[in-house]
């Protein structure tokens, strides 16, 4: 990267060229928190054992599936907690960069927010589809409407704040 002139001008573009970088992956990092909340029990609100309870009443799994989505979901649970944890963490890190800005730190910020970014939707990606599996083609079917019904619902609700 090209040095750049510590001049007020210079430093305020830079800001914002790191700002601009910077939201979209915080913005990013929120959906698919809140994405892999679902999928993996973790986030505010979120609760594993509720949504693994709504996932066997309405698919109807069996003990032995139920058995083995628990499992999917624990085996990196303690990861994508020190992950979610992180991530707020570098939220709340960048939202203090507004009154006291620094384009190394910034940018070292948006990287690790990057790389944990890539690694939890790795993660979610690896595990919905390791769900997938256990599921019967019915059951498949029945997911895949539910899933469509939650995406219309979003698109309805996101009508509205832009009205």
């Amino acid at each position: 990267m090209a040095q750049r002139c510590a001049g007020p001008e210079n430093q305020e573009t830079e800001m914002k060229n790191t700002l601009l970088k910077a939201i979209p992956a915080v913005a990013l990092s929120g959906m698919l928190m809140a994405t892999t909340g679902w999928a993996m029990g973790h986030g505010k609100g979120h609760d594993s054992e509720k949504m693994i309870e709504r996932m066997a009443d309405k698919l109807e799994l069996t003990d032995s599936q139920r058995t083995q989505v628990e499992a999917v979901f624990a085996e990196d649970r303690a990861q994508m907690e020190a992950d979610r944890v992180r991530i707020e963490e570098i939220r709340e890190a960048l939202s203090e960069q507004r009154s006291n800005f620094n384009a190394g730190t910034a940018q070292a910020l948006s990287d690790e927010l990057g790389e944990i970014t890539a690694r939890t939707t790795y993660e979610m990606t690896s595990n919905r589809a390791a769900v997938y599996q256990l599921l019967t083609d019915e059951q498949r079917a029945k997911m895949t409407e539910m899933q469509a019904k939650m995406s219309e619902r979003k698109a309805k609700g996101k009508g509205r704040r832009g009205e």
